[in-house]
């Protein structure tokens, strides 16, 4: 545990130079912690944002919560390897889901903060600004384990992000013109 809290610590001061060394050292069962640990900060969040709600609706909260993490991290290492794999990377996708599952104590960071937030009343902008710091972090461990130039890591992640963001768009203008259109 003390090495964990070691490269955590590391990874969060100089990150560009620990991911390279969590490339090659990386530990899948502390990766696994990681995000266990993000899994059980985002449920108890859960609970308190919806502790007004009907007991059903903060227990199902709280239980995606619980699983979503894990989904995210796999669906996301999967997804990267995909697209990086369309720029030429080659590498394991076992060693690129371990360094993702570290980045995810900046979930942690960007949960505890915005539950602090929330707490006292401040806007909770803080879980966000840690996703996009993780989602660039991504980049570092795609360049690192998957031996991609800078610019092609960068499209591996960020390509899928924006064709996700735009789907949602999508869907959204689609609903919202159906709605008020009654199309």
């Amino acid at each position: 545990m003390k090495n964990l809290i070691k490269k955590l610590i590391a990874l969060i001061r100089c990150p560009q130079q620990t991911i390279p060394v969590l490339a090659g050292q990386g530990v899948m069962r502390e990766a696994m912690i990681v995000v266990s640990t993000s899994a059980i900060v985002s449920a108890i969040l859960a609970g308190f944002t919806f502790k007004d709600m009907p007991m059903s609706v903060a227990t199902v909260s709280m239980i995606v919560m619980v699983i979503l993490p894990f989904v995210v991290w796999g669906a996301a290492a999967c997804i990267a390897y995909f697209f990086a794999g369309l720029f030429g990377g080659k590498g394991s996708v076992r060693q690129l889901l371990i360094v993702m599952g570290y980045v995810n104590v900046f979930d942690i960071i960007g949960l505890v903060l915005g539950g602090a937030a929330m707490l006292v009343g401040l806007p909770d902008f803080l879980p966000m600004a840690c996703r996009i710091w993780a989602l660039c972090l991504y980049v570092l461990a795609v360049k690192e384990v998957l031996h991609l130039p800078l610019k092609k890591a960068v499209a591996a992640i960020w390509v899928p992000v924006f064709l996700l963001i735009g789907v949602f768009v999508f869907l959204f203008v689609a609903i919202m013109k159906a709605q008020f259109l009654g199309a």
